[in-house]
């Protein structure tokens, strides 16, 4: 599994900092990166940092997560209905809520 947290700024540094002890804490085999090139955030469709994606799909964008955040993202906790999804119900490709 692969956990993106894209953007460069501040709160996406803590963002990452937070995916990581969710790793850590959960013991969940997870590769964590930043991803911080304006041209692979423009390629992912990300209007707003910071974002998270899990395996190329695009979870939460313009949040501040917290480590327990992501651990609800990593073991499938945050599943919502996709049509009341906050970016569109799959702007990114597949729905953030799923």
């Amino acid at each position: 599994m692969t956990i993106q947290i894209i953007g460069s700024d501040l709160k996406s540094r803590i963002v990452y900092e937070n995916a990581l002890k969710a790793v850590a804490e959960s013991g969940i085999k997870a590769e964590v990166v930043k991803v911080t090139e304006i041209d692979d955030i423009a390629k992912m469709g990300v209007m707003m940092t910071p974002a998270v994606a899990v395996d190329d799909a695009v979870k939460t964008v313009g949040k501040t997560l917290t480590k327990d955040d992501i651990l609800s993202i990593l073991e499938g906790k945050n599943k919502r209905n996709c049509s009341t999804c906050p970016v569109g119900g799959g702007t990114y490709g597949s729905c953030c809520c799923s």
